[in-house]
């Protein structure tokens, strides 16, 4: 699994497993594309060697192997633009820069998502706006997209990158809902994860034996020669790739709707 995040951001994780911190993490990344780290060197050195930024996501005992050399090597570079720090504590005085997000626990999945999407979007935004401007001026109609993902976080920056895009998007963590879903309102393209418990040419299968007609895409990190398996096995449209700049994904999303127009 690939160590970049969506829009070649590293999503860097240095928590404990079996904290609540840690638990929390799991639910909300799952098997997402994160580089989990054992060390502040480990965490120190990731960073550092992702191309366009990166997020830290913290517990308290890691915060508390940083020592203030390196907290202030981690402000720097949160100033310069280059990284995002969230730091999931159970201390409401942590100590630490205000260039750090904090989010005090207990807190819920939808608060921790909130403060990774904040940190994420903007370096997203201004990689995908070239592309939205190309495809709302090939087409006046918005595209109503259904995103299919375990991943709450990666939903949420899909669906951002995606509507600034120019499409309409949905987006729901579990493949059982698809078929009700779009029963209540049909998508010109269902973009479905491989990576979920129920992998997604195994949902994209069992979806079109229930009755879904609309085109549906695999979205994945998963190597090429995989995904394209896995395409001619379950009959989907094709596939994107995760893991490349945004206006990328959006790029690759246009050319399946001109290969599935083309051939209607």
């Amino acid at each position: 699994m690939t160590s970049e995040f969506l829009g070649m951001i590293k999503l860097v994780l240095f928590v404990r497993p079996a904290s609540s911190a840690g638990r929390l993490a799991a639910r909300i990344f799952g098997g997402s594309v994160v580089w989990r780290v054992q060390s502040a060197k480990e965490a120190m050195d990731t960073v550092k060697g992702a191309t366009r930024g990166a997020i830290l996501v913290l517990d308290d005992p890691g915060w508390s192997v940083f020592d203030a050399d390196a907290r202030a090597r981690l402000g720097a570079s949160v100033r310069e633009g280059n990284l995002g720090v969230c730091i999931l504590t159970g201390r409401p005085d942590t100590a630490g820069n205000d260039a750090f997000e904090r989010v005090l626990l207990p807190a819920s999945d939808a608060e921790v998502v909130e403060v990774l999407q904040k940190l994420v979007a903007a370096r997203l935004r201004a990689s995908s706006r070239g592309a939205a401007r190309a495809v709302r001026g090939r087409d006046e109609r918005r595209r109503s997209i259904l995103v299919v993902d375990d991943s709450a976080l990666i939903n949420r920056i899909t669906e951002m990158i995606l509507t600034q895009a120019g499409y309409r998007v949905r987006c729901i963590a579990s493949p059982f809902e698809l078929y009700d879903k779009t029963r209540e309102e049909p998508a010109d393209l269902v973009l479905v994860d491989y990576n979920m418990p129920l992998r997604g040419d195994k949902v994209i299968d069992v979806a079109r034996r229930a009755g879904v007609t609309a085109p549906m895409v695999l979205y994945s990190n998963a190597p090429e020669n995989v995904l394209r398996s896995a395409v001619h096995a379950c009959g989907a449209s094709g596939y994107i790739t995760k893991g490349v700049p945004a206006e990328e994904v959006v790029r690759q999303l246009a050319e399946v709707f001109a290969r599935i127009e083309g051939a209607a």
